[in-house]
């Protein structure tokens, strides 16, 4: 059908998380990049798949609370993590999981701050909330491309 033939634009995989603590190391928008970026792109537009193996995330990272203290309580931080992924990818909760623990080695890693110890609620979003609540065929977080 017309819709299946069009180009999307990437999905994502989305980490809303509740920190506790002050996050000093992080601003409001930090890019936790890889050295090489190519693979993680080459798996959102060239042949698409999750960023797994030798294939490093790139990984935005949000920290409204730096900016606006009053979304999150005293003493605590608000943290959105993205991950662009390519659109229509299977969306599975092992896949989630496996992921999201990338993104917080990728944070540990290129922006020096662990995370785990500290999270007190956390959400996600990925492909099939994309799919489910706006209706984008393939779970594109941006539309047509």
């Amino acid at each position: 059908d017309y819709w299946e033939r069009r180009t999307y634009g990437p999905s994502a995989h989305l980490l809303y998380l509740g920190v506790e603590g002050e996050l000093p190391e992080l601003a409001h928008h930090t890019l936790a990049l890889p050295t090489d970026w190519d693979p993680h792109f080459a798996a959102i537009f060239d042949d698409p798949a999750w960023p797994t193996g030798e294939t490093e995330p790139v990984v935005y990272v949000n920290v409204p609370s730096r900016t606006d203290p009053s979304v999150a309580p005293d003493g605590h931080e608000a943290v959105v993590t993205l991950v662009p992924l390519a659109p229509g990818l299977d969306d599975t909760p092992d896949r989630r999981a496996a992921l999201r623990e990338r993104v917080l080695d990728a944070v540990d890693s290129r922006a020096g701050v662990d995370l785990r110890d500290r999270i007190v609620a956390e959400e996600s979003a990925c492909v099939s909330e994309f799919a489910a609540r706006f209706d984008q065929p393939g779970g594109s977080a941006l539309g047509l491309a």
